[in-house]
């Protein structure tokens, strides 16, 4: 932890422990308890899960109380309302969606068309599909 980080601190029995303050990508602020019951033999209790962050994401948002479901940014209602599969696709594996460019490239690839390997990035471990089938079963199992 860089001396320029924020943190809070937590007494307990006599003790001070202190807390990592991380910010989420929209900018709320969250105290990291990974290390709490470790060094505390304390857990937290957040009935229903209020209040609980379950991971640390750069890709996506989530409020539930509010209704909120964002994928790198995008709300997830406008990827389903004016995306294709396609674009999602490509959304997915490159981490934008296409200009149009892009997007006449990646459909008219054979990727795209037979499930083929040459334009998903190596470390992209996409199943294969047969030519002949329509390429959603695979880009939705992405």
């Amino acid at each position: 932890m860089s001396k320029d980080s924020k943190v809070a601190k937590l007494e307990l029995d006599g003790k001070s422990f202190t807390l990592p303050i991380v910010e989420g990508t929209e900018g709320e602020k969250a105290l990291d308890i990974s290390t709490l019951r470790n060094h505390t033999s304390c857990i937290t209790l957040d009935d229903g899960y209020a209040n609980t962050g379950s991971c640390l994401s750069k890709i996506t948002f989530i409020d539930g109380e509010k209704g909120i479901l964002r994928y790198r940014g995008i709300p997830i209602e406008e990827l389903a309302e004016k995306s294709t599969s396609v674009e999602t696709a490509y959304l997915i594996i490159y981490g934008h969606l296409p200009t149009r460019a892009e997007l006449r490239r990646f459909s008219d690839s054979s990727s795209c068309r037979k499930g083929s390997p040459e334009i998903v990035p190596i470390d992209c471990k996409a199943p294969q599909h047969p030519h002949w089938s329509w390429p959603d079963s695979e880009t939705t199992g992405l």
